[in-house]
């Protein structure tokens, strides 16, 4: 009897723990993506009508650097099951800036584009737009695996994007998986409320580094041997 309410308590300052921590990452990725929760405010309040494609991916610029630092916290939890999570956010958020900030905007500008000619083929019904919009999932996932990478180790940025090209066809499977956790995300957002990019930011961030714990492993060991 003892052992099992000694399990039902461990159990349950495990799961506080982790409540805690992915109440914390959501708080500080919204704090760190003020921008985009005043559009996302303008938009629910309906200050904001239809505002341009461009002006909303501008907004979500800072999202390249939060990701990765958010990413950075939720792997060292799914490693370690533990983590300093204020120090390892911000640790990451520092460390990783610039080179999060390049190639998240870079791809940022590469997926607002497809959706624009995903939005305009598919205006006229042509079957083009379901190219454009599989391309741009495609680019979305190989973005987040560059930002898991960047999270957890330094490469040279011309380097980052092929590493995360490579690995998305020899662990395929991981990348189905991950497109997967986006589907389910992007419904969630388009279903229930906006807000929601701001409150389970943490889940999703934990989930794809869960996803991406081949990856990360293969290239710790490729980095320890050639070191």
């Amino acid at each position: 009897m003892d052992n099992n309410q000694d399990f039902k308590m461990n159990l349950l300052i495990t799961a506080s723990y982790y409540v805690w921590w992915f109440f914390l990452g959501n708080f500080y990725f919204a704090l760190l993506n003020l921008p985009l929760m005043v559009l996302i405010l303008g938009l629910g309040t309906g200050i904001l009508v239809s505002p341009s494609v461009w002006f909303i991916a501008l907004c979500c610029i800072p999202l390249g650097p939060s990701i990765t630092s958010l990413m950075g916290a939720m792997g060292k939890v799914v490693v370690d099951k533990d983590v300093h999570l204020t120090k390892q956010l911000f640790k990451t958020y520092k460390n990783s800036f610039k080179q999060s900030t390049i190639i998240w905007s870079v791809m940022l500008a590469i997926l607002t584009t497809l959706y624009v000619d995903a939005a305009y083929f598919s205006a006229k019904g042509n079957v083009l737009a379901y190219l454009f919009y599989i391309v741009l999932v495609y680019v979305l996932v190989l973005s987040l695996y560059s930002l898991s990478i960047i999270s957890g180790f330094y490469l040279k940025t011309s380097k980052i994007v092929g590493v995360a090209f490579g690995y998305s066809f020899t662990h395929f499977k991981v990348t189905m998986i991950n497109v997967l956790t986006l589907i389910a995300a992007a419904y969630i957002f388009t279903s229930f409320t906006s807000y929601s990019v701001l409150f389970l930011s943490s889940i999703f961030c934990y989930c794809l580094m869960h996803n991406n714990q081949p990856i990360l492993k293969d290239i710790k060991e490729r980095l320890e041997n050639a070191a």
